[in-house]
């Protein structure tokens, strides 16, 4: 019997099956005496019916990206094979075998060439690229049977392109039995080449939009790999145009005006040059042409389409009238508080007398006014009282009753704000049945030191100095006030306390601010006490007096004392050294200066004041000061708030009438203090009168107006497009032009508020000679041309809603309280003036994952009211935080140069450096003063500027 193997390939349990010997055959044979054994032969020697030559096909489909499939691809997709080349050794036994390494092909992989390597026994034959990489390897695995493995490891390069065709490596091969007894075969190894495989895709343009396509997303590429080597638009130019991105990708741009199917033929060339085409068909809506829409002055809603549109929501222009004089309800709040009965300076009048004589001219100017007056005088003392007079002038006795009543005027042993504005509110809420048309005006004339209030039963509360209940008590009434009446504040007489006046003046309202006297004190810091060895801040040792003879300032029982015995013109000064006053991280905690003081029965002609200094830009300027009352008893002090910086307490005490006039003071400290919301009002901004000239009101005369006309709230939608969004009018204020007709000349700044009209008339006169500008003309302008059309002197405005919608857009609100929705893009907000609500919607955030980046230009800090201009910003559809999330998981505030970026994810999973970031909010101009994130972002939160 002999073994005989069939020759051919096997897998692996076919491999398996002939070495447990399914794969054997017995055959038997009469042997004769003289020939008792068979040679060594091959299936290419044996002669026999069954000789065939061995042949192995391995396919780069089956390598790493392989693809199957491709024109002219052999079934299967094996790189690596067993198979038997079927040869037997005789009867003899088992002998030798090995490869022939002459006549090899040449051969690249990549462009590389193949060099060949067979072993020292010649059963392993490898080819190597010129990196040493194992391209290919033909090993006999077993001697005895005959069985190889054939292992290809790395794509060849294949002549043939557009099809997968073949190499052969026909590998000879000798086999020796183990009496020398030799036969010669060969295997024909085949290599199967791959080709990239196309997908069709389909995607679609909205509105004629551009888009990107990923063509080769759901393309397989091959063992050798394939990239984008051209392609075609069918249906040509007229369709739009289409081109190859360096990431692969397909840009197809819709011509203007196409509507329809687009298809794009694009080739894919692997490394071996093979070629395979894929179709990319489009669906193209039209994109709707480019709006111009200039709405009237009265409230609509815009709303543009998918081109570039541009959206004015008021034409704006300028009305020319002739007015009367206005009729006005005025009231006149007097101050007849103890404190008024001290002077002022060295004037030698008391601070009530200077008011009763004022306030008397005043009333002598206002009969000459051409409009009606209807006047109330309110005696503010410990209560209010009042004298009313309804058309002042037009009946005999009116004007002496009132100056009687001015006259009879005497101070009292308090000052009742909060009983005085509720007696002017009562008193125009009456107004307004028989003069509803009229103009309401309050007068507040006073020093600033309100002590008493009313409690629930509006019975009076009395107290000996000022303090922060009546403060907070008048600021509630002042609140129903200025619902009625514009209200001026004036200071009665030089060292007037501003700051508390401020918040009883509603005519230029600044900021919220936090009312002196109150608050929960956090932490207390005494600067200097006086006592013997002290080494606090303020030692008596460090103090300087700058004035002459007749003056000094010198600690004594634990206290210090500044005197002026001299009548001679020239103050006591003593100054103090410098101190500072750090920044405070939370916008409701505020840091106050007190001391404690006490003086002589000092006369009207005397003079006793402090003045807090701080120092800016290497100068020493008043940040804040006073007059102090006298007091022979100890009495606290609160100056007002102190921000961050620099500081220095200068004190001054002036005899004018002879004698020895003295300050003592004692326990001087910082208080740091805590304040809630409901302890902040809103703060205008107080005049101080020194001499009955400096008393005035600005009462409307009449006469030819020219005003601009008034706009109104629109609701703007951008919908889709790059748009330009203005809530208001433009501003063409700066346009210069001369009207060719008239030959009247319209400069820069000399035809404010003509709105819409003063750019047609541009465009007409000095850009067109004559001729009025076209529709694209105007667009293209405005487009151009915008930065120099939002303006920002125009206060007044409708409260308007602006809503980009999808594309890059810019939003201008103008004037009033706008609401401004840059929606999905990067979008230019611009409030405008007025205190405005910029609002990100979920919905609106990019879906492709590419973070989105909005710019607001004129981000104003501070507390947001109403009131003021200061903006705020609304995030509470995007994040919520409760409290048990904290803010810093989902917000990021970092300062670039000048400007602050606020960085929003979604998820709450914020890195550092704010990368991961679905959205990102620059302000510009905006700075974080050294704060931190968080810092930063709860400040925003406090002042109610941040909406989570």
């Amino acid at each position: 019997m002999a073994l005989v193997f069939a020759g051919g390939s096997m897998d692996t349990e076919q491999l398996k099956a002939s070495e447990l010997g399914t794969a054997l055959r017995l055959e038997e044979r009469n042997v004769e005496e003289s020939d008792s054994r068979r040679l060594a032969r091959t299936t290419d020697s044996d002669g026999g019916p069954s000789t065939r030559a061995v042949k192995a096909i391995v396919d780069e489909d089956g390598l790493f990206g392989g693809a199957p499939g491709g024109a002219y691809d052999v079934h299967g997709q094996r790189a690596v094979l067993f198979g038997s080349l079927g040869y037997d050794f005789g009867d003899v036994g088992v002998g030798r075998f090995r490869w022939h390494a002459d006549e090899l092909p040449e051969w690249t992989s990549g462009g590389s060439s193949i060099s060949w390597a067979l072993s020292g026994n010649g059963r392993s034959l490898v080819g190597f690229d010129e990196q040493g990489r194992r391209v290919i390897s033909v090993q006999l695995t077993d001697v005895a049977n005959g069985i190889y493995k054939v292992a290809l490891a790395r794509a060849l390069d294949h002549p043939g392109a557009g099809r997968e065709d073949d190499l052969v490596l026909r590998l000879r091969y000798t086999i020796t039995s183990a009496e020398d007894d030799s036969a010669e075969g060969q295997l024909s190894v085949v290599v199967d080449d791959d080709s990239p495989v196309a997908t069709q895709d389909v995607a679609s343009s909205s509105d004629g939009e551009p888009i990107i396509v990923d063509v080769l997303a759901n393309d397989q590429a091959g063992a050798d790999g394939a990239a984008l080597s051209s392609v075609t638009l069918v249906e040509g130019n007229s369709a739009g145009r289409v081109s190859i991105n360096d990431d692969g990708t397909l840009t197809f741009i819709p011509a203007d005006g196409f509507s329809g199917e687009a298809r794009v033929i694009y080739t894919l060339v692997d490394g071996d040059g093979d070629r395979t085409q894929g179709q990319l068909t489009i669906d193209v809506s039209a994109r709707a042409p480019d709006k111009l829409v200039v709405d009237g002055n009265t409230g609509d809603t815009l709303q543009g389409d998918s081109g570039a549109d541009i959206l004015v929501g008021d034409r704006g222009g300028v009305a020319i009238s002739v007015e009367p004089a206005a009729n006005y309800n005025i009231s006149v709040i007097v101050d007849t508080g103890s404190s008024m009965d001290s002077g002022f300076g060295i004037s030698g009048m008391s601070r009530l007398q200077l008011v009763k004589d004022a306030l008397k001219r005043l009333i002598v100017d206002l009969v000459d006014h051409q409009g009606q007056v209807n006047l109330q005088i309110i005696d503010m003392g410990a209560n209010a009282s009042g004298q009313v007079v309804i058309d002042l002038g037009s009946a005999s006795g009116d004007i002496e009753a009132s100056l009687s009543f001015i006259d009879d005027m005497s101070v009292s042993a308090g000052s009742n704000y909060e009983a005085a504005f509720r007696t002017a509110t009562e008193w125009y809420a009456d107004q307004r049945v028989e003069f509803s048309d009229f103009r309401n005006l309050t007068l507040l004339l006073s020093d600033g030191t309100p002590t008493h209030y009313l409690d629930s039963n509006k019975n009076v509360v009395s107290a000996t100095s000022v303090n922060e209940k009546a403060i907070s008590k008048a600021a509630d009434a002042f609140f129903y006030l200025s619902y009625f009446s514009e209200v001026h504040a004036k200071g009665a007489g030089d060292g007037a306390r501003l700051d508390i006046l401020d918040f009883f003046d509603n005519t230029s309202v600044k900021e919220m601010q936090a009312i002196p006297y109150g608050g929960t004190t956090r932490s207390t810091g005494f600067l200097a006490r006086f006592f013997s060895g002290s080494t606090e801040p303020l030692r008596i040792e460090d103090w300087k007096i700058t004035s002459g003879t007749g003056t000094k300032g010198f600690q004594t029982n634990g206290y210090l004392r500044i005197e002026d015995w001299n009548s001679d013109g020239q103050a006591a000064q003593l100054i103090s050294p410098v101190f500072f006053v750090s920044e405070s991280e939370m916008g409701n905690v505020k840091t106050a200066l007190l001391y404690e003081y006490a003086t002589n029965d000092y006369s009207m002609v005397d003079r006793v004041e402090y003045r807090v200094e701080t120092l800016v830009d290497g100068e020493w300027l008043s940040y804040l000061n006073a007059s102090l009352t006298p007091s022979s008893s100890w009495k606290t002090w609160d100056t007002g708030f102190l921000e961050a910086g620099k500081y220095r307490l200068v004190l001054e005490v002036e005899n004018g009438a002879g004698g020895n006039d003295y300050l003592a003071i004692d326990n001087i400290r910082l208080e740091e203090r805590e304040y809630d919301i409901f302890s902040f009002f809103e703060s205008g901004e107080a005049e101080i009168i020194s001499s009955v000239n400096d008393m005035y009101l600005p009462l409307y005369s009449g006469g030819k107006v020219s005003s601009e006309k008034s706009v109104s709230g629109d609701v703007i939608f951008g919908k889709s497009g790059d748009d330009i969004l203005f809530g208001d009018t433009i501003d063409t204020d700066a346009l210069s032009w001369v009207n060719g007709d008239s030959g009247d000349a319209f400069l820069q700044g000399r035809h404010d508020g003509f709105g819409f009209e003063g750019l047609l008339e541009y465009l007409k006169w000095s850009v067109n000679g004559g001729e009025m500008a076209s529709g694209q003309q105007v667009r293209q302008y405005i487009r151009d041309n915008h930065q120099n059309l939002w303006g920002d002197s125009r206060t007044e405005g409708g409260r308007d809603t602006l809503d980009g919608g999808e594309g890059d857009d810019i939003l201008v609100g103008g004037g009033g309280l706008d609401l401004l929705k840059g929606g999905e893009g990067n979008d230019l907000l611009v409030g405008g003036q007025g205190a405005d609500t910029f609002e990100f919607n979920l919905s609106e955030l990019s879906q492709n994952g590419i973070p989105q980046e909005d710019t607001i230009v004129d981000f104003t800090l501070g507390y947001y009211s109403r009131f003021l201009q200061n903006d705020r910003l609304d995030l509470s559809d995007i994040v919520e935080v409760d409290e048990e999330a904290s803010m810093s998981n989902h917000l990021l505030a970092q300062q670039f140069g000048v400007d602050t970026m606020i960085s929003v994810d979604v998820d709450g999973k914020m890195r550092n450096s704010g990368e991961n970031a679905d959205l990102s909010i620059v302000l510009l101009g905006v700075g974080m003063d050294g704060s931190s994130s968080e810092g930063f972002l709860s400040s925003l939160v406090d002042s109610g500027q941040l909406i989570v």
